[in-house]
């Protein structure tokens, strides 16, 4: 059966028999590999377990406003982070500050009751559920809609497993964002179990990385007015359980550390934002300077012509989302390798929704696939290529262009339900 309101077509070939047992069995190694890296230090995992810690006992000590840089942690956290951490960890090149929003520790709270190992354990699986699952409704878009749809998918989830590692190993929320664009928003009169799935997914992403509160534009843009509430009624909830952990006076030291962390990003190595990018060509692109904003400007020009030009006319509103992601990813000062999840996505959703989808056009996601491959595995050694990651972001970006169905091309497609 295909997505909510697109017709229902017979599946190909290629969507049952070997290739779904053996995309599905691919995913099942996925959600396995959290248990089989048990042990080994998840170094997004930590500030989470510290910061719920902290809140029941020092809560001035969560964050750093006045940090030199990431590792730049409050005595008491650091002091913390290391204790907690396995034996033989490098804590002063491991243990990272937290910057999630006071309303993270409304999760990092539980989650420090159960300990470092089996905190990073729970995280790790719910990562590797986010990305299995969104790899899962790919698979329900896109396998049966060309005659070797689902082979397709099966070398794209092969080619994308060291960057599931990655995200996975690192203990990262990100998957969430992935899970977000891809679920997509569904069709306007879908009901209340699918409105609270995309309202309660895009709020984890809110509340473990802030930014993504930006996409809650492009819902009243769309009238998306019963996801607008539910959003808003799960933040205020969190917000809520927030002020019961901690004092109020953490949402303004948040607010004052995203500031100066965001100051860091042209320095950190491991960046791959575009202004990032630009950098290697001056080292005067520092931030705020003016260098710095005329190439911030340039990108929210580019931003700004491909939302007008291509995202508003598209008729699908689920590419019209996911790439909304993509978009919000593209203009941030600071990329992480794993925010690059959602080019997945949203190469994804967008061929899903294109009524001339071939074989060739599917090749598409395979090519992203086989992108992520050299900045997942120079990552797996403690490296990084921000450049290269730069580089796969605009080359997504320019993408668009040609893979955001036009109305005419428009096959109507919504996330399964």
């Amino acid at each position: 059966m295909g997505p909510i309101g697109s017709p229902v077509e017979p599946a190909r070939p290629s969507a049952r028999g070997p290739a779904r047992v053996a995309f599905f069995g691919l995913l099942t190694i996925w959600l396995v590999i959290p248990f089989a890296i048990r042990g080994n230090v998840a170094q997004d995992a930590v500030p989470l377990v510290v910061a719920g810690e902290l809140a029941r006992t020092d809560p001035d000590s969560i964050y750093a406003p006045q940090a030199r840089d990431l590792y730049d942690l409050a005595p008491s956290f650091s002091k913390k982070a290391c204790e907690i951490s396995p034996p033989g960890t490098d804590c002063a090149g491991v243990d990272v500050a937290f910057v999630s929003p006071p309303q993270a520790l409304v999760a990092a709270y539980p989650l420090s009751l159960l300990g470092l190992d089996l905190a990073t354990l729970v995280m790790r699986v719910l990562a590797a559920a986010c990305l299995a699952g969104g790899m899962a409704i790919l698979w329900r878009r896109l396998a049966g809609r060309s005659r070797s749809g689902g082979i397709v998918l099966v070398f794209t989830a092969v080619l994308l497993t060291p960057f599931f590692m990655v995200s996975v190993g690192l203990g990262q929320s990100s998957p969430v964002m992935f899970a977000s664009a891809v679920i997509g928003l569904g069709a306007i009169d879908a009901p209340w179990s699918k409105v609270a799935v995309v309202a309660l997914v895009l709020v984890a992403a809110i509340v473990m990385k802030a930014f993504p509160v930006a996409l809650v534009a492009v819902l009243v843009y769309k009238r998306r007015w019963r996801i607008v509430a539910a959003v808003g009624a799960l933040l205020v909830a969190a917000s809520a359980f927030s002020v019961l952990l901690v004092p109020v006076r953490m949402f303004s030291e948040f607010v004052s550390v995203s500031s100066t962390f965001s100051g860091f990003a042209p320095a950190n190595p491991h960046n791959g934002a575009p202004v990032a990018l630009a950098k290697l060509a001056s080292e005067d692109l520092a931030s705020g300077s003016t260098g710095w904003m005329v190439v911030m400007g340039l990108q929210f020009l580019a931003v700004g012509a491909l939302w007008w030009f291509v995202i508003r006319r598209c008729p699908d509103a689920d590419t019209q989302w996911a790439w909304s992601w993509v978009l919000l990813v593209f203009v941030l000062p600071m990329v992480w390798w794993h925010y690059l999840w959602v080019l997945v996505a949203g190469v994804g959703v967008a061929l899903s929704g294109r009524r001339d989808l071939d074989d060739r056009s599917m090749l598409v996601l395979v090519g992203l696939a086989a992108a992520t491959l050299p900045a997942s595995l120079v990552l797996s050694t403690g490296r990084s290529i921000p450049a290269f990651q730069a580089l796969v972001l605009i080359g997504c970006v320019a993408a668009g262009w040609w893979v955001v169905p036009r109305p005419v091309d428009h096959l109507t497609s919504a996330a399964p339900g």
